[in-house]
């Protein structure tokens, strides 16, 4: 059971990783078009 939870948790920061690269992602895009624009 363990081992499933440690799963879930790490699948849980996983994601939070993630969004928050892909947050980070679209916020320089839209930094950039409007730098170029």
């Amino acid at each position: 059971m363990t081992r499933i939870e440690d799963r879930d948790v790490s699948l849980e920061r996983y994601r939070a990783v993630i969004q928050e690269r892909v947050d980070q992602f679209k916020a320089a895009i839209v930094y950039d078009y409007h730098m170029t624009a």
